[in-house]
């Protein structure tokens, strides 16, 4: 079977053209009325032949307004990111970020905070990006998760205890209780207090008593976290009260992520839903970025991940692509590696 190459006859600079087998066994499960790829939007930045012919094996996604396909990523983070208002791109996604959505707008990161943790995904809000060295200016990510206790009025005697939960909604969701707290601790006594729990840690929390309100900060990488008071026997000289109200003031949000993360857009096409098959790709024409019919999608069949582009090679992310590509209301791809 010849494959052919989708795309306008062009005449352009010479570039070389590559058959690539994405497909473990060479058979395809194909949308049969086909779509559109939207020549404006889709470039290759990682084809460094010719960023205007995109790959078989480049994830693909539907752009929500109009329908059009496109690259689902831009590429991949050439760092991990910890914190501040730098976040450092491989130089092919600050270039297609760039060039797709502008010198400055948004664009979404997908990826675990650390090795094979849990994958999610936020938006980045950007002001400039090198396509010298890939650095974004960034609205910094990390959000410390803040709650706001007040005691009752007058409150001097009595005891409680404050139940913190971590890793909210997820597998690594776990409540510790702290050991009774006089009703009028101050800031170092609530903070050694907290910090003693297994699932906060030393730097966790910083807690600030000025009477009658304490402030416990987490730490963002603790991300969401949860605080309830327990045992409650605050009094005013003997007269018992309870009362303590925790009010969730700012919800932490863990903005670390490892290299090698998914660099997306924001217009809908960041969904992976398919992928270009075997053979020498789609070509956008040279001159004028026209759209380029694609006839036949692939929507099931057996892919070899280590021809997937963007190449991810954290596990949990793996795992992301995969489970994208093979979910309820989308494609029903498996991969060879697994078997």
């Amino acid at each position: 079977m010849i494959t052919p190459l989708l795309g306008r006859p062009r005449i352009g600079a010479e570039s070389r053209i590559t058959h690539r087998v994405v497909s473990f066994q060479g058979f395809w499960d194909f949308l049969a009325n086909g779509g559109v790829v939207d020549g404006t939007k889709s470039r290759d930045q990682g084809n460094t032949d010719d960023v205007l012919l995109l790959r078989p094996g480049l994830l693909m996604g539907k752009i929500t307004s109009g329908g059009k396909w496109a690259p689902s990523a831009f590429g991949l983070t050439g760092a991990a990111y910890a914190s501040g208002t730098s976040m450092t791109l491989s130089v092919a996604a600050a270039t297609e970020l760039s060039r797709r959505v502008g010198a400055s707008g948004t664009f979404k990161i997908t990826g675990p905070p650390v090795a094979s943790g849990t994958v999610r995904t936020q938006t980045v809000t950007y002001s400039a990006v090198s396509t010298v060295t890939g650095v974004a200016t960034i609205t910094a990510l990390p959000v410390a998760d803040v709650w706001t206790l007040t005691a009752p009025a007058g409150t001097d005697g009595g005891t409680y205890q404050l139940e913190v939960t971590t890793g909210l909604g997820t597998a690594s969701e776990v409540t510790r209780t702290t050991v009774q707290l006089a009703a009028n601790a101050n800031s170092a006594t609530v903070d050694a207090a907290v910090e003693a729990l297994s699932n906060v840690g030393v730097a966790g929390v910083v807690a600030v008593y000025a009477d009658p309100v304490l402030t416990l900060t987490f730490a963002a990488t603790l991300g969401p976290v949860f605080v309830r008071v327990q045992a409650d026997t605050t009094n005013d000289g003997g007269v018992f009260e309870g009362g303590w109200e925790p009010v969730h003031t700012t919800t932490g949000v863990d903005g670390r992520f490892v290299t090698a993360s998914l660099v997306q857009p924001t217009d809908g096409s960041e969904n992976i839903l398919s992928i270009i098959p075997d053979g020498y790709g789609i070509a956008i024409d040279h001159t004028t970025p026209a759209d380029v019919e694609w006839p036949m999608i692939p929507i099931g069949g057996v892919i070899d991940f280590a021809q997937t582009l963007p190449l991810v090679s954290d596990t949990s992310l793996k795992t992301f692509v995969k489970t994208s590509l093979s979910s309820v209301v989308g494609g029903k791809f498996t991969f060879s590696d697994v078997y």
